[in-house]
């Protein structure tokens, strides 16, 4: 037998006798290979087409299977697929390389779109803001928050979405599908930026760093709003307002947390049932909440069971059982004060570095916590947010509110554990402690005189500098001490505000008072103190 192979498949000339030794040859052969396929041969994935087309057709002739062209095609073209690589490895595969970073990319377009990172080309503009885009998928995104239009509706609650992202991490909260795990602590999120941000507790990673000061943080949104520190940007501004109340919100995240105070229970229950209408939990909420002063508490979900206070967030109610066991797993490490929060840790460790991030933009004073020049900054406006539902009294502070009130209600919830005084502000049974352990731990450095209040210390100090920052508006007066300030006022104004329980005499301050009751307690009284 002569063969011949040429290039191309199907080119095969071959002179043969046709004699019956070749033809029974042919049969038995034919038998014993019967279903076989050629392509389960071994081969080289890095053959040329003409050597695998040569090494087929010797196959085949040698076999003495000398089938048709078109035939031998279609063995040819199994043979090629088994070469091809699998989806998966076509998954795996990123050809299209970054020439700046290196990075890799499985299609070109993103390889284009990731070129624009780089070049700062933003080709896609939005008709109606004007704002630019690199490419085009996020425009259509962003056209949607102009259009309203949510097309990615949950098909358990009905709750829609711009992004089909967020509709997948959504679905989650209804499976409680957490697929992203920290290979560290194995802690369990939804969402894989929970994961990134997580992580960065663990290598202690901060790459947001601000330009001016150098700072670094963990996350973008705290640089944000640490910038601001700077720019003098007015740290008060909040552009995100509540549809129901009005109430402003400086993120957007804590507007959300706002809004599901106007949720009644049937209303949040709705989320998880499709086919109840949606315009009748509205109307329950809005008559809810002009039900009265506790409609908000009743609708925070998260409630303590010890005292019973609500929260509307579950790590709140977290942090505030703490209060309850004691437990304060946030420990300085230069002198060992424990905090029950961590932002109470971060805060207190500026005492020792002292740090003052926070700066006013007005007079230039700097803070170690941003709360503190927030209240600070009242003191330039005027504005005094907390006002007393009884008296219309007004404070710059939420806390000053919270003691006043007690004036109202009588309340004393700070007992001392050794003569059960009761005092309503805690920091007032602090000091009162010290009376029985004789602590005074606010020392002079001039002269070493030590006393139980800082305040006392800072009045102290004045005798030394000479220093009367209190001036009388009416009569130019100088004092050390505010308090005498406000009492000295009272020659001017006439005011007697302590007044005798017994006989209405009044007086212009409080210890003159006191002198003057000890005239009504009787003998009897008066011998049983002596005792």
């Amino acid at each position: 037998m002569i063969f011949q192979v040429c290039p191309r498949v199907g080119a095969v000339r071959v002179k043969t006798e046709e004699s019956s030794e070749l033809q029974q040859r042919q049969t038995e052969h034919k038998e014993e290979t019967q279903g076989e396929d050629v392509s389960s041969e071994p081969h080289s994935s890095s053959e040329t087409e003409g050597q695998m087309n040569i090494r087929l057709t010797l196959t085949m002739t040698t076999t003495g299977n000398l089938h048709s062209a078109g035939q031998l095609h279609r063995w040819r073209q199994r043979l090629m697929e088994k070469l091809q690589p699998s989806p998966e490895q076509r998954r795996r595969e990123k050809p299209y390389k970054c020439s700046t970073c290196n990075k890799a990319f499985r299609r070109q377009a993103g390889l284009i779109t990731h070129r624009r990172t780089h070049t700062g080309e933003k080709p896609y503009n939005c008709s109606t803001c004007g704002k630019a885009f690199a490419d085009l998928s996020t425009l259509i995104t962003h056209k949607r928050t102009h259009t309203g239009e949510k097309p990615y509706i949950c098909s358990t609650c009905n709750k829609a979405y711009r992004r089909q992202h967020h509709l997948i991490t959504h679905k989650r909260t209804h499976t409680g599908e957490k697929p992203y795990i920290c290979s560290t602590c194995n802690k369990a999120f939804r969402q894989q930026a929970a994961l990134i941000t997580h992580r960065r507790t663990h290598t202690g990673e901060k790459p947001y760093i601000c330009s001016t000061c150098n700072k670094a943080f963990r996350q973008q949104h705290h640089l944000i709003t640490h910038r601001r520190t700077h720019t003098g940007r007015n740290l008060t501004i909040k552009p995100y307002s509540c549809p129901s109340c009005n109430k402003a919100y400086s993120r957007r995240q804590t507007l959300k947390t706002h809004m599901s105070t106007h949720q009644s229970p049937e209303h949040r229950s709705t989320k998880l049932s499709p086919n109840i209408n949606k315009s009748a939990p509205e109307t329950a909420v809005h008559n809810e909440d002009k039900s009265g002063p506790d409609a908000a508490e009743r609708k925070k979900k998260h409630q303590c069971s010890v005292c019973k206070k609500r929260f509307g967030r579950k790590w709140s109610l977290h942090e505030h059982i703490r209060v309850h066991t004691g437990e304060k797993p946030y420990k300085c490490s230069t002198c060992n004060k424990a905090f029950r929060r961590q932002a109470g840790l971060i805060t207190h460790r500026r005492t020792h570095t002292g740090e003052k991030p926070y700066i006013c933009s007005t007079c230039g004073k700097a803070f170690a916590d941003f709360s503190t020049l927030i209240t600070h900054k009242r003191t330039h406006t005027g504005e005094k947010p907390y006002i007393c539902s009884t008296c219309n009294k007004a404070y710059r502070r939420q806390h000053h509110l919270i003691t006043h009130k007690r004036t109202h209600t009588g309340e004393k919830p700070y007992i001392c554990s050794t003569c059960n005084k009761a005092f309503r502000q805690q920091a007032a049974l602090i000091t009162h402690r010290r009376t029985h352990t004789g602590e005074k731990p606010y020392i002079c450095s001039t002269c070493n005189k030590a006393f139980r209040q800082q305040h006392h210390l800072l009045t102290h100090r004045r005798t030394h500098t000479g220093e009367k920052p209190y001036n009388c508006s009416t009569c130019g007066k100088a004092f050390a001490d505010l308090s005498n300030l406000i009492t000295h006022k009272r020659t001017h104004t006439g005011e007697k505000p302590y007044s005798c329980p017994s006989c209405n005499k009044a007086y212009s301050r409080r210890q003159i008072l006191k002198t003057h009751m000890s005239t009504h307690q009787s003998p009897e009284r008066d011998e049983r103190q002596s005792i």
